[in-house]
């Protein structure tokens, strides 16, 4: 199994028992739950160039399952190492020539990169870092 896969795996059984033990407000768990959703997105962002298809949309679905639940997740929120490493999948997981190779992707790699950069904003975590990794891989659409 890819590191994705694993990272996954580890993220649901701390999920599992965070769910049943609980979570208190200032818990030390919060923020290692934090550091697992970004390692799973850092795992899925740096697939080995030589990944098959189905590796690597195994990671793509990884990467948007975790995102959203980070988004929706009462125990965590999203950080600046969320928003850089997801910038990260779209440029390496949402290629041009990725999968089908009729240039679909580019649409949705440009939405996914509009949404993840207002989130982003709304959130007041667009860092120097996240603006520079934008800046790098942003689609010439996407208004400056």
């Amino acid at each position: 199994a890819s590191k994705a896969v694993k990272a996954k795996d580890v993220l649901d059984r701390m999920l599992k028992r965070v769910r049943s033990d609980g979570l208190q407000e200032e818990s030390p768990t919060r923020s290692k739950l934090q550091s697992v959703y970004n390692s799973v997105l850092s795992a899925c962002a740096h697939m080995p160039r030589c990944s098959n298809a189905d590796d690597l949309e195994r990671a793509r679905g990884i990467a948007l399952q975790s995102y959203d639940e980070l988004h929706c997740s009462n125990l965590v929120e999203p950080n600046e190492e969320t928003y850089y490493v997801f910038l990260l999948i779209c440029s390496n997981l949402f290629k041009r020539n990725f999968i089908r190779g009729d240039g679909s992707n580019a649409s949705t790699r440009k939405r996914f990169v509009e949404t993840v950069m207002q989130e982003c904003s709304d959130r007041g975590l667009a860092t120097e870092r996240v603006l520079r990794r934008f800046a790098k891989q942003r689609p010439k659409t996407v208004a400056k």
